[in-house]
């Protein structure tokens, strides 16, 4: 199964214009320690991975996403 797409800040912000732009429904989900159910996984346009090289708390990536 993927683990998502890594993206540098400039190539995520792009995708987020190019989402915004073309009015795209976009939905944050956020794995927790037991990660996310691999059925709605699966069924997930689009897969990101936040870091690839550290590990950060849940808590600090939901303030990423916002900022």
């Amino acid at each position: 199964m993927a683990r998502g797409y890594d993206y540098t800040t400039i190539q995520l912000a792009q995708l987020l214009q190019l989402w915004q732009r073309d009015r795209v429904n976009v939905t944050f989900m956020i794995g927790g320690p037991y990660k996310i159910v691999p059925d709605i996984k699966e069924r997930a346009k689009f897969l990101l991975r936040y870091s690839s090289s550290i590990t950060l708390p849940h808590a600090l990536v939901r303030v990423l996403l916002i900022g």
